[in-house]
């Protein structure tokens, strides 16, 4: 009998990556852990963040992507309205960099309460809604 040694993490201190679970007992299962950031101001996304959540909408929120020659072909970055107070009114816009485009255009606002939109980059100019 083999056995597998692994060191258990909370979600709190462990670095993005697969981390093994522990569901009672001897059973354990494998996932994957990204990391989230908060954010209630402008925000310029890292090409090290996966999720954005906008905690304070009390006005709009600029979200300004990084290039997209600076991004992995298919990374994925997703953002959330986390207030769900998303409106015309109070926006998340989502803003390409340089002459980058999102969906072909140089911005994507979003508009709905609770709203989550997930952009993927083709690792040269462009960003595409998933």
């Amino acid at each position: 009998m083999s056995r597998i040694k692994a060191k258990f993490v909370d979600s709190e201190t462990a670095p993005t990556g697969r981390i093994l679970r522990s569901i009672g007992g001897s059973q354990a299962t494998w996932g994957t852990l990204f990391t989230r950031t908060a954010t209630a101001v402008d925000y310029s996304v890292l090409i090290t963040d996966y999720y954005i959540g906008v905690t304070d909408l009390t006005v709009s929120r600029t979200m300004t992507i990084p290039l997209a020659s600076a991004c992995y072909n298919g990374q994925v970055f997703l953002f959330k309205d986390e207030t769900g107070t998303c409106s015309g009114a109070k926006k998340i816009i989502l803003l390409a960099s340089g002459a980058d485009t999102i969906d072909g255009a140089a911005n994507q606002d979003l508009t709905a309460k609770w709203i989550s939109v997930g952009i993927v980059s083709d690792g040269v100019s462009q960003f595409f809604v998933i």
